[in-house]
């Protein structure tokens, strides 16, 4: 995790530590928005292929939100084909508004 106040440039680390990584790993990046219409919006690349997922429901034991966290894992092991995965997500403390 890279944390620091807005502005210092948390992205661009992130940004340069992503463009050093070399072979043998599968790197999917994505970014959060305050603006982002849906919750875990930011699983959206990882889910753009295959079943829609519905996440409206928020609460913590919803079947929408565990489907979503089941297809992600999914996704990821698929992505991965044996290999490491990396998520990255910019700005994830607004993954979700609660």
């Amino acid at each position: 995790m890279i944390a620091g106040e807005p502005g210092i440039g948390k992205t661009a680390v992130l940004d340069a530590w992503l463009n050093g990584m070399t072979g043998g790993l599968v790197c999917i990046r994505s970014r959060c928005s305050p603006e982002q219409i849906l919750p875990f919006e930011a699983f959206a690349p990882l889910l753009a292929s295959g079943r829609a997922v519905d996440t409206t429901d928020s609460s913590d034991d919803s079947p929408s939100r565990q489907q979503l966290f089941d297809r992600v894992a999914e996704r990821l092991q698929t992505m991965g084909d044996g290999q490491p995965v990396l998520l990255a997500i910019d700005d994830a403390q607004w993954l979700t508004p609660s």
